[in-house]
């Protein structure tokens, strides 16, 4: 328990570092940066990659630019590409390619050009550049001030325009009630209106149905090739290591409300290694096999939560005293933890028990292999 406490307090001043500071690294060309106020001012002679709750893009780049966090502002010309969200975000600088951005706020306020299309989600939007292609928006308030090359398609309640405003191709409004458009903007034959209306839930919920049964038997065979992974994972496991089965098993039986302390703390670590890579310069990178561990070590926990309980249920009728019992009890384990998660309101409590439960058995027979009692276990399952 002491050492398992004193992990978690390192990675909590990992995280704690992580948001303090402010982390940059150059890769094949690429520039990565993230911290709580990440900064890039130096040209980007490839693409950028940026977190933090303040981003600020001052450097020119020669591609992309990936930026994420509460305020977004984009101050250097941009050759290629710009994908950015968060709440705030404002692209001042010339961007050669096309602009996606979902935010509260969204504003492009340029005499420069966005090169390619322009895709926006959001509260509030304002174009007040120019746009050499096209331009989706969804967004409650639109304030268009800017010619837009191609067509425009407008998803949201309010579209007002500025005396520069000019849309050279059709366009398409879906709002609530009708708005009037200035010829000076686009001619009646180029303004195309549609009503967003309340829908017909009945006729929405039988193309519901409908697409649920097509879809019905690959979800099933998704599933059921799940479960047999994690039935197949946990029989290898127990034919493999029996001593290592048994060690969880008396951790088991001996303390249960323990174990489920123990579960809390090593979930809860395991999960938060997420969030404090993410917050990291080189986590970014080494995120997606964190994930993948992450899904693996949840995994194995769920299948030995449904095993230990289910073992206790057994011992209480009959003797366990064989692998091939044993593997019996895991599917019976299984199939019982799968039915009780479809318990309404329950379930997901239920699995999640079953999670905590293996978590701590596991965690404390790794505790456990710390000490001199791991050369005796691996001897064991050798000789076993």
């Amino acid at each position: 328990m002491r050492s398992l406490l004193m992990m978690l307090a390192c990675l909590g001043l990992v995280a704690t570092a992580a948001q303090a500071q402010e982390s940059g690294m150059v890769l094949g060309g690429d520039q990565y940066a993230a911290g709580q106020a990440a900064r890039v001012d130096q040209p980007v002679g490839h693409d950028v990659f940026m977190a933090g709750y303040d981003v600020d893009l001052d450097g020119t780049v020669a591609g992309d630019a990936h930026l994420a966090g509460y305020n977004v502002v984009v101050d250097a010309a941009v050759a290629g590409d710009v994908y950015a969200a968060g709440f705030a975000v404002r692209l001042n600088a010339p961007v050669g390619g096309d602009v996606t951005a979902m935010a509260n706020s969204i504003v492009l306020s340029s005499s420069d050009p966005v090169g390619g299309n322009v895709r926006l989600a959001g509260e509030s939007i304002t174009i007040g550049r120019p746009v050499n292609g096209a331009a989706v928006t969804a967004s409650r308030t639109l304030t268009l001030d800017a010619a837009i090359a191609g067509d425009m398609n407008f998803y949201g309640e309010s579209l007002s325009f500025g005396s520069a405003a000019r849309i050279d191709g059709i366009l398409t409004i879906r709002a609530p009630k009708e708005i009037a458009v200035p010829t000076t903007v686009a001619p009646p034959e180029r303004v195309k209106f549609e009503v967003l209306s309340t829908p017909d839930y009945v006729a929405e919920a039988g193309k519901t149905a409908e697409h649920a049964v097509r879809g019905v038997w690959p979800a099933i065979w998704g599933a059921a090739l799940w479960w047999l992974f994690l039935f197949a994972m946990g029989a290898a496991i127990i034919a493999l290591a029996p001593r290592r089965v048994q060690a969880l098993e008396d951790s088991a039986a001996r303390r249960p409300f323990r174990n489920l302390l123990v579960g809390i703390l090593g979930f809860s670590a395991i999960v938060g290694l997420v969030p404090v890579f993410a917050m990291t310069l080189v986590g970014l990178v080494l995120l997606p096999f964190v994930l993948v561990f992450v899904v693996v070590a949840c995994a194995l926990a769920y299948v030995f939560g449904a095993f230990l309980l289910m073992l206790r249920v057994m011992q209480a009728m009959l003797t366990v005293d064989t692998t091939g019992k044993r593997v019996g009890v895991l599917a019976a384990g299984l199939v019982a933890a799968f039915l009780l998660g479809l318990l309404p309101v329950l379930g997901w409590l239920i699995t999640l028990v079953l999670l905590v439960f293996g978590f701590g058995a596991v965690t404390v027979v790794a505790m456990r292999g710390w000490t001199a009692d791991a050369p005796r276990l691996a001897a064991a399952d050798a000789a076993a």
